[in-house]
């Protein structure tokens, strides 16, 4: 989750650019999931792009089925699972 303020929009713009480009779902404009632990990755992309005091990584373990099937969907048309 990003909740990044209006006044680092170019960062906020660049972190949403590279977290899709890694792969990431955003089931909500500033809430992005991926299959796997990703916090790694998410600390470097958001270290490097100044936004880290605005970036939270959790783990979910339910989500509604809707949420769950497109999910699924997604990660598998992008062969990640």
């Amino acid at each position: 989750m990003a909740d990044i303020p209006v006044k680092d929009r170019v960062w906020a713009d660049q972190f949403r650019v590279k977290v899709k480009t890694l792969g990431f779902y955003p089931l909500q404009r500033t809430v992005w999931f991926y299959p796997f632990d990703p916090r790694d990755e998410i600390d470097f992309v958001a270290e490097f792009y100044h936004v880290y005091r605005f970036v939270t990584v959790i783990r979910v373990d339910k989500l509604n089925e809707n949420d769950r099937q497109t999910l699924q969907k997604y990660f598998r048309d992008q062969k990640i699972i």
